[in-house]
């Protein structure tokens, strides 16, 4: 798989899924599902039919998670009154177990778990 540099500690995989919600936790701790959508013009507030992207994205010790971006260089949306973000960096389970098998298909080597992390071993 061919890797770009993201920023100075993360490299970004080509491939990218549609995101439709995402998989947090609230403020009493409970998993629940938010809505993520594309969001172009910030003054407009309201939830848009295109939905977000997710890549793969690695750190230089090979544990992976997902950047969710907007579609077409705009802003992701999460939930009612979540907020407006440009990206956002989270990890592998936020994502649907569809959105997850399709990015680790086009991973090169061993996918394993260690200490709760998803790690890349070749």
């Amino acid at each position: 798989m061919h890797w770009t540099k993201f920023s100075s500690e993360l490299y970004i995989g080509r491939k990218s899924v549609p995101v439709r919600s995402l998989k947090c936790q609230d403020e009493l701790g409970h998993w629940r599902r938010y809505r993520a959508c594309t969001l172009w013009n910030l003054q407009r507030n309201e939830f848009s039919r295109r939905p977000a992207q997710a890549r793969l994205v690695k750190d230089k010790q090979g544990r992976l998670g997902v950047v969710i971006t907007g579609k077409g260089s705009g802003f992701v949306k999460v939930g009612k009154d979540k907020g407006i973000q440009q990206v956002i960096v989270t990890s592998l389970d936020t994502i649907s177990k569809k959105g997850r098998v399709r990015l680790l298909r086009q991973v090169g080597g061993e996918v394993s778990e260690y200490d709760g992390e998803m790690v890349i071993t070749n």
